[in-house]
């Protein structure tokens, strides 16, 4: 797979505690202008930021249909009163997210066996409306395979349109057996048209590249957007650093 086919499945993601809305309208405008210059030839997925600084990226891209994906549920930790879940998630999307990454209360589930996942989803799937909602399972912290296979079910089964395997802000992100999990579930449920997005720890193309095989092995895919993510920041600069527009990325 290319570089710039790799580059088009990154949701690049911006999710540091010291973000700031001017360093957001920069940083968008910087991925904006690496597409524009590109002619397309390297366009994200997606631009993956916190709910409250939607609006700064929106502002960042201009007027380029680069998808914002805002993450919400009371990221990271998904504990929160589903009322201010569904809340927040609203407010993303006026903000102009069409895509929301939302975050499950893992202690709930994990106390459950995983009922409680179906139950969460439901309310993030009907407070999406048309968005796209990537339902993060945080996989690293489920040490029972039954159950992460049982949470993705519960999740696929609530409307989730991918399972994503992590925050990014725990000890484990994304592990090969958590989505061979991803992947098992989905061969389940064949009518699903559910993906996978990975993300937590994926640096570099070495790493991404096994991930794609993985997915394209267990589920005889061919792998698009629409359907396979990578939630990564320092990979687009690995992709783009034998480019011609390097020098926008590390500008």
């Amino acid at each position: 797979m290319k570089d710039e086919q790799i580059f088009g499945l990154l949701d690049i993601t911006s999710l540091g505690d010291l973000d700031t809305e001017s360093g957001i309208r920069q940083w968008s405008q910087k991925i904006a202008r690496v597409s524009e210059a590109s002619e397309g030839q390297f366009k994200p997925a997606a631009i993956c930021v916190y709910s409250t600084l939607i609006k700064a990226a929106k502002e960042g891209i201009g007027g380029l249909p680069i998808p914002l994906a805002a993450v919400t549920g009371n990221f990271p930790s998904g504990k929160a009163e589903i009322g201010l879940k569904v809340d927040e998630t609203k407010r993303a999307i006026d903000a102009g997210a069409q895509e929301i990454d939302w975050v499950v209360d893992r202690g709930a589930a994990i106390e459950s066996d995983g009922e409680s996942v179906y139950e969460e989803v439901r309310f993030a799937r009907e407070a999406c409306g048309l968005a796209s909602l990537k339902v993060i399972l945080e996989s690293g912290q489920i040490q029972n395979q039954d159950l992460l296979l049982k949470m993705a079910n519960q999740a696929l089964l609530g409307g989730a349109n991918f399972l994503k395997t992590s925050t990014g802000k725990t000890p484990v992100g994304a592990t090969m057996s958590a989505v061979q999990v991803f992947c098992s579930a989905l061969k389940s449920q064949p009518n699903s048209s559910a993906g996978i997005k990975v993300s937590g720890g994926i640096r570099d193309k070495k790493t991404a590249l096994e991930y794609i095989s993985l997915v394209e092995k267990e589920l005889n895919w061919d792998i698009a957007p629409a359907t396979f993510r990578i939630g990564a920041s320092s990979l687009a600069g690995e992709l783009l650093s034998d480019t011609v527009w390097a020098e926008i990325w590390n500008g």
